[in-house]
C-alpha cells in the first residue's frame, strides 16, 4: 500500500470512528431524551389515573353515604310508623278497656246503691213507714216499687211465722 493509500486509509478509519462516536453520542442522547421523555409520560398518566380513581372512589363513597342515609331514613320512618300505630292499638285497647271497666264499675255500684236502698226499704216497710212516706224519704223507689216489696216482706214475714 502506497503512503497515500495508508494516509487515507488512516483518515477514513479516523473519520469512520469519529462518524460512529457522533452517531454513539446522539443515539444515547435520544434514548436518555426518550427515557426521560417516557418517564415523564408515564409519572403524568399515573398522575391523572390516580386522581380519576380518587374521583371515581370519592363519587362512589358519596353515593353509598347518600344511599344508606336514606335506606337509615327510611327504615327510621317505618320504625316511628309502626311504633305510633302500635302505640294509637294500645291506647285504643286501653281506652276500650278503662271504658268496660268504667260502666262494670258503674254497674256494680248502681247494684250496692239497689240492694242498699231496698235494704232501707225493707227496714222501714218493718218499721211500719207509709208507702208515700217511704216514697218520699227514698226517690228511686216509686209506689208500684214499694207496695210490690211490701207484699214480698209480708209474706215472707208470714211464711217464716
Amino acid at each position: 500500500m502506497t503512503k497515500v493509500a495508508s494516509l487515507f486509509e488512516n483518515e477514513k478509519q479516523e473519520a469512520l470512528t469519529k462518524v460512529a462516536r457522533l452517531f454513539e453520542l446522539e443515539k444515547q442522547e435520544a434514548l436518555t431524551k426518550a427515557a426521560r421523555q417516557y418517564e415523564e409520560d408515564k409519572e403524568k398518566a399515573l398522575t391523572k389515573a390516580a386522581r380519576q380513581h380518587e374521583e371515581e372512589k370519592q363519587k362512589a363513597l358519596t353515593k353509598a353515604a347518600r344511599q344508606h342515609e336514606e335506606e337509615k331514613q327510611e327504615a327510621l320512618t317505618k320504625a316511628a310508623r309502626q311504633h305510633e300505630e302500635e302505640k294509637q292499638k294500645a291506647l285504643t285497647e286501653a281506652a276500650r278497656q278503662y271504658e268496660e271497666d268504667k260502666e262494670e264499675a258503674v254497674e256494680k255500684e248502681k247494684q250496692k246503691a239497689a240492694e242498699s236502698y231496698k235494704h232501707i226499704v225493707i227496714s222501714m216497710i218493718q218499721k211500719n213507714y207509709t208507702t208515700n212516706e217511704i216514697v218520699s224519704l227514698v226517690t228511686d223507689y216509686s209506689r208500684e216499687q214499694v207496695d210490690a216489696l211490701r207484699k214480698s216482706v209480708t209474706a215472707d214475714t208470714k211464711d217464716a211465722q
